[in-house]
């Protein structure tokens, strides 16, 4: 008996002891331990609110870098909306000797316009892109703007000399039936979203025909698949 009760001596000044270091020992108070406690509960909090802060900074940075995208893809579209063989240019420089109809050589203002088919098209189709659309919006606004009864527009298509492939193999013979196809999209464009005269527009296609750059890169054959736009005077 006396055995058993030193050890239960000893287990109660053990308890003791340990409570002693939980709440004595190392200066804490109550409240001051529960606080250390709860100090992992509050790095957690905090370090899911981290987390959340830095998903807010990066879909921030991710809109700024789509607003980035679309400013400059704004600015391609208006240093690549007049060009003449390449060179920006305003709508009311002359072009003195653009081919008119038949072949004659005309002497009056007028303008040649030069887009890459990818700038205006869905890629492999005939069908107007987004991009095209609002090109297209800009070039209808400077040809009302400038129409007059001696105006016509001219829509001239062009292709590289690759065989169709595809859907397009399907549906058109060949690269001149093609670049007859984009550009009457054009045209139809012009007349059914901007109310310009049909009587002022026509086409013409020269398939690959008139190449401006070699066949052989994939460079010069994108040059190659083009809408040229004449506004001229007759």
């Amino acid at each position: 008996m006396l055995h058993r009760a030193m050890n239960w001596g000893v287990k109660g000044a053990c308890i003791g002891v340990s409570l002693g270091m939980l709440s004595g020992c190392y200066g804490l108070t109550k409240p001051q331990f529960e606080m250390v406690q709860e100090i992992p509960d509050k790095i957690d909090r905090l370090t899911i609110k981290d987390k959340q802060l830095q998903d807010d900074v990066n879909h921030l940075s991710q809109s700024v870098d789509e607003l980035k995208e679309t400013v400059a893809s704004k600015q391609m579209i208006d240093d690549q909306m007049l060009t003449v063989e390449g060179v920006a240019m305003p709508m009311t420089m002359p072009l003195p000797l653009a081919t008119a109809p038949y072949g004659e050589a005309i002497s009056e203002p007028s303008v040649k316009l030069v887009f890459q088919n990818s700038m205006l098209f869905e890629e492999g189709t005939t069908r107007i892109s987004k991009q095209g659309e609002e090109i297209l919006a800009g070039v209808a606004e400077k040809i009302k703007n400038n129409m007059d009864e001696n105006t016509q527009i001219r829509i001239v298509g062009h292709a590289d000399s690759l065989p169709l492939s595809g859907l397009l193999k399907l549906r058109y013979m060949d690269n001149w039936e093609l670049s007859s196809a984009r550009a009457a999209a054009v045209i139809r464009h012009f007349i059914w979203q901007h109310n310009i005269d049909p009587t002022k527009m026509f086409i013409e296609s020269w398939g690959e025909m008139r190449p401006v750059a070699p066949n052989e890169t994939e460079e010069g054959r994108a040059e190659n698949r083009r809408i040229e736009i004449f506004i001229e005077k007759v």
